[in-house]
């Protein structure tokens, strides 16, 4: 494309002049062409055409590029001079070497250079409206796309081909910004002013979709002004589907809010309510109305709301009050009262997002007598808050406890303000505690660890840290709330070594438990044993693993094993005349203790006889205080008319120490 000369500081270029020079010597054919140019400027024109800039002071050139981008810049920058001259490529260079800053950032307001390689040799420049990033920009020019005096609006996408001729002029900014404006600082960032909060625009799609919904242009202003507006939620793109996170929704023919989640949409109750993902509000500039087929078939998710909504579906008569993200039923109008709620303030909303949200405990009934289960009591005294359980009030440390019955936590609006005295003729059960709490008495240094409901002492901070425990995680409670929980064993010092006693340990691999005792282990068969020197049972916590058990020896338990013959006898004649001779034995234990896998090893014989029966032979378990029968069959040859058996065996006891006998 042809770039048009242009006027610079009075001076009239070349080109200019010679044509000036022709028009003096050809008078005649100037009025002719005058005479044949006037019926055509009177023809229709298009949009286009009748947007020629109209500060082109020269004769015979317009329409071209250069010619927009002169008339523009004295538009926007009135009081500063564009010093360039020559086709479009030449404008960097001349303006350069005349004083003006020139550069490779796009920048509102600049002059874009395109080179030699484009136009025909003569390059191109355009006049940048808008910056979105330093890799795109906006920008109004002549002569491109559509042809001589016609001016179009593009979107750039920056290549190292352009550069920029920048104005020194700073022109000045707003004061403030005023809702729904969008503002800029000195950075490129676009920002949405909404509810008292700057959100940034993401892309030109959606900078250009705020424009046409609000309209104006991008406000200029100080840092310090923008920096003053508190950050809000990213607008959500133009770009994005009416299924992504964060847009709101609603059907033209229903003025119900919806915000959308994860695919979900999920009723919204209010826009001052708090999104628990980024903390912030909502804003109104992002619902979207879409049409009913496509509402339908987007499930419901958990309605959004705040605590303390009343809310009641529409196929239904059920009122819920909206408590710690769970939705509540109240049991009465007489309940919903004593809370200081009146029935004109429930949200009737669509069945499909109650349903979706997560139910609570129902809230208690105002009928219901303060030591009813589940009521919370505190007194005035003192800032205790109890929960009832079977008549008795138990200490509440925190409301995100779960309460075993119905695996939900607590209500602080459940709370019931009762006398002291009231308080105090209610009995006192155990504090309500969780495993792997930690405790300290105020005023001490003990520190405690609750586990199967009970306080065990921890050591040292060694230990404590060993069990992956936190002392960040300690509550310091008054010594009488400690005294109410029953004492377990001490938790073992991790500084013990394993051959300590009550220590308990695990071969890795293996499932047997071993608990040690005088420097010897034994199996330890469940952990609700109960040891006889402290009353305790065993908890799993204290658990080592280790390698190898190999260096710690096992702890034997008495075994009383005695053989006694019950009888000797031919089973059949068969029998008899083979010379095989049944002999019945009786094992009896009699010892306080289980023998576990009793083996008759070897039977020794006199007078020649020998065994018939394989050996060894299992004879299985014999509990403590019972007997076990075998019987075993021997070869005797004819005239033998007695025989000795002398019988070895071995059993193993609780601990798997293996006895052998005799």
């Amino acid at each position: 494309m042809k770039a048009g000369k242009i006027f610079f500081s009075g001076k009239v270029s070349q080109r200019a002049s010679g044509l000036l020079r022709f028009l003096k010597g050809h008078l005649f054919l100037v009025i002719v062409l005058w005479v044949l140019i006037i019926p055509f400027c009177l023809a229709p024109l298009n949009k286009n055409i009748l947007e020629i800039p109209t500060r082109l002071s020269w004769v015979g050139y317009g329409g071209f590029c250069t010619d927009w981008v002169y008339a523009r810049w004295h538009e926007v920058h009135s009081n500063e001079e564009l010093k360039v001259d020559g086709d479009a490529w030449q404008w960097l260079g001349y303006a350069a070497k005349h004083g003006m800053v020139t550069g490779s950032v796009p920048k509102n307001g600049s002059v874009a250079v395109w080179g030699s390689d484009v136009g025909g040799g003569t390059g191109h420049v355009a006049f940048v409206e808008q910056v979105y990033s330093p890799n795109s920009f906006k920008v109004t020019e002549m002569n491109w796309s559509c042809g001589r005096w016609c001016k179009d609006t593009r979107d750039v996408t920056m290549y190292s081909d352009i550069h920029f001729i920048y104005s020194v002029f700073v022109a000045p900014t707003v004061t403030q910004c005023n809702e729904h404006d969008r503002c800029r600082g000195s950075g490129l960032a676009v920002y949405f002013i909404e509810r008292g909060k700057k959100r940034l625009i993401p892309n030109p799609e959606t900078l250009d979709y705020l424009d046409n919904e609000f309209g104006g242009n991008i406000k200029d202003v100080s840092d310090s002004i923008l920096n003053g507006y508190p950050i809000g939620r990213g607008v959500p793109s133009i770009t994005w589907s009416d299924m992504a996170d964060y847009v709101l929704i609603k059907t033209s023919s229903d003025n119900a809010i919806f915000l959308m989640s994860h695919g979900f949409k999920r009723y919204l109750f209010n826009f001052d309510q708090i999104d628990s993902g980024d903390g912030d509000f909502y804003y109104p500039s992002d619902i979207r109305v879409i049409s009913q087929t496509e509402f339908n078939s987007i499930p419901f998710g958990p309605a959004l709301y705040l605590n303390g909504q009343l809310a009641r579906g529409s196929s239904s008569l059920a009122v819920y009050l909206m408590d710690r993200n769970k939705k509540r039923l109240v049991p009465n109008l007489e309940t919903l009262q004593s809370r200081g709620f009146k029935p004109e303030v429930i949200h009737d909303i669509p069945q499909g997002a109650v349903d979706t949200m997560a139910t609570g405990r129902g809230v208690p009934s105002i009928t219901w007598s303060n030591t009813a289960d589940g009521i919370l009591i505190r007194g005035v005294s003192k800032d205790w808050t109890y929960v009832m359980k079977a008549g008795q009030k138990r200490y509440l440390f925190t409301y995100d406890q779960i309460d075993p019955n119905d695996g939900d936590f607590y209500y602080s609006s459940d709370v019931r303000v009762l006398t002291d005295a009231e308080v105090n003729q209610i009995s006192t059960g155990t504090p309500m505690v969780w495993n792997e709490q930690l405790l300290r008495p105020i005023g001490t240094l003990d520190v405690y660890v609750v586990e199967c409901n009970k306080k065990r002492h921890l050591p040292n901070l060694q230990t404590l840290q060993s069990r992956n425990l936190q002392a960040k995680n300690i509550i310091d409670i008054d010594q009488g709330i400690v005294d109410m929980i029953p004492s377990g064993r001490v938790v073992p010092d991790i500084n013990w070594l394993n051959t300590h006693d009550n220590i308990l340990l695990q071969k890795k691999g293996s499932s047997d438990i071993w608990l040690m005792k005088g420097g010897k282990r034994q199996t330890l068969s469940s952990f609700d044993n109960i040891d006889p020197d402290d009353g305790d049972f065993y908890y799993p916590s204290d658990v080592r693993t280790v390698n190898s058990l190999a260096d710690i020896p096992i702890q034997p338990l008495d075994l009383h094993l005695a053989l006694i013959l019950s009888r000797a006898y031919w089973a059949s004649y068969a029998d008899y005349q083979a010379h095989k001779l049944s002999v019945d034995f009786t094992i009896r234990n009699s010892s306080d203790n289980d023998a576990h896998e009793v083996v008759l090893t070897a039977s020794n014989n006199s007078q020649g006889v020998s065994n018939l029966t394989s050996l060894p032979l299992n004879v299985g378990d014999i509990l403590k205080d019972a007997d076990k029968q075998i019987t075993l069959t021997y070869n005797v040859q004819p005239g033998i008319h007695n025989f000795r058996v002398k019988l070895a065996a071995t059993a193993k006891d609780a601990n798997t120490y293996l006895h052998t006998y005799p």
